[in-house]
């Protein structure tokens, strides 16, 4: 019976591995051997190229790849396999019998970013491929565009590049098959293409939102003028304030480039100015918020203290509570000097008469024991506590133990 058996095995072109719900990834001994092997058995070859330091990779192999949805669906469809791209001197021999492949794939494929997932048709053509983590569904839902001419990724790639007069539905798909791929500048000239096709009543629906706001980097981008001339109807559909904190963001980065010129030493009045004839009903929120970043960053607490008291008029509208409630407590972990830690406290008043959010109040009660109002701070944390009975609380616990026992919270300079 042994000689029998011995044959089977040799006979077999691969053996197969992984958890028996989940993805079966075969066994070659090189490159050219999985592509005999699509060719015979008319399967379509996915690849998953993965390092072994790479967390979503390992994220993707102990979550996505042994489901049974997953593997049932792959199993059917696709011959798989995975490329190491890293080495040590502790690889198996399977691994480094793979070196020299390896090393052309990711030349070749112009692998960057880990995981990248190769698809290729039985004939060895490179069709499909995407980029990072991803959830079951989006993960099967990508494999199955790869088995369909009209949404492989590299499929569309070529009929773009062909000359031929693309609609706005193929323009969308290739915008979202590139930014898939982690290609961004294809992403964003086929979004400026497709976004030149359609009206704003088109895109005003939160998965076109998203997808604007996806595909949206600066205030050049056509996306930011969307969000201007679209601020109302955005809020009614994704929520009051989504609009402004998008258009915020995009602005900030504007700010960003004029203080990188001289970031030890901005040019404030300069930088206002330009900022101010770009963006007139933006300037002073936008310029305010990164002195406080600036001057936080350098410990000078005096005009930390000056420049959020000239937002908070603006509570409400230029200014969050999010935003107040990191500024306070940014000055309960890094100052000592106790004006500006009681003007932190009268910050958290401002927020906790119109928040209710157990954050807002553990900087209070942060702040109240930096403060020596030991007791009025263990009542805020004793309160936090009894409120969220459902929740991990190990660390506010902890939290409430060290106060009890007179222990310092922050961290000395």
């Amino acid at each position: 019976m042994k000689p029998i058996i011995y044959l089977l095995l040799f006979m077999l072109p691969a053996a197969v591995s992984g958890q028996e719900k989940g993805i079966q990834f075969r066994h070659f001994e090189s490159w050219d051997q999985v592509l005999t092997q699509a060719k015979k058995e008319q399967k379509f070859i996915f690849v998953d190229v993965y390092t072994t330091w790479c967390v979503p990779c390992k994220m993707m192999s102990m979550e996505i790849f042994p489901r049974e949805d997953v593997g049932t669906f792959m199993n059917k469809n696709f011959i798989s396999i995975k490329v190491q791209m890293d080495s040590s001197k502790s690889d198996p021999p399977g691994i480094k019998q793979w070196y020299a492949d390896a090393a052309k794939i990711k030349a070749l494929y112009n692998i960057r970013n880990y995981p990248t997932l190769l698809y290729f048709d039985p004939a060895g053509n490179q069709v499909h491929r995407t980029v990072g983590q991803s959830g079951a569904d989006e993960f099967i839902q990508n494999s199955a565009d790869a088995l369909d001419s009209n949404t492989q990724y590299l499929t569309m790639l070529k009929k773009a590049n062909s000359g031929e007069n693309l609609s706005p539905d193929f323009l969308k798909a290739l915008t979202i098959g590139a930014w898939k791929a982690s290609e961004r500048e294809k992403s964003k000239f086929y979004a400026r293409q497709y976004l030149s096709l359609v009206d704003d009543q088109q895109l005003l629906s939160e998965e076109g939102i998203n997808f604007v706001t996806i595909h949206t980097e600066r205030t050049t981008d056509p996306g930011f003028q969307f969000f201007l001339r679209n601020k109302q109807k955005i809020d009614s559909i994704k929520g009051e304030g989504t609009a402004f904190s998008t258009i915020n963001w995009y602005m900030s980065k504007d700010v960003e480039d004029l203080v990188s010129i001289n970031p030890t030493r901005p040019d404030w009045t300069k930088i206002y100015k330009d900022i101010k004839g770009r963006f007139p009903h933006y300037a002073d929120e936008l310029i305010i918020k990164r002195k406080i970043k600036y001057y936080t960053d350098r410990r000078d607490w005096a005009k930390v203290d000056r420049n959020v008291y000239l937002l908070i008029p603006e509570y409400g509208r230029m200014l969050t509570a999010n935003e107040l409630n990191g500024y306070a407590y940014n000055v309960f972990l890094n100052c000592n000097e106790v004006s500006y830690l009681k003007n932190a406290l009268q910050w958290t008043s401002i927020m906790r008469s119109k928040e209710k959010d157990h954050s807002i109040l553990f900087t209070r009660a942060s702040l109240l024991y930096k403060l020596g109002r030991a007791k009025e701070a263990i009542g805020i944390i004793e309160q936090i506590i009894a409120s969220s009975a459902d929740q991990d609380l190990s660390g506010m616990e902890e939290l409430l133990k060290m106060m009890q026992n007179g222990k310092k919270t922050w961290i000395e300079n």
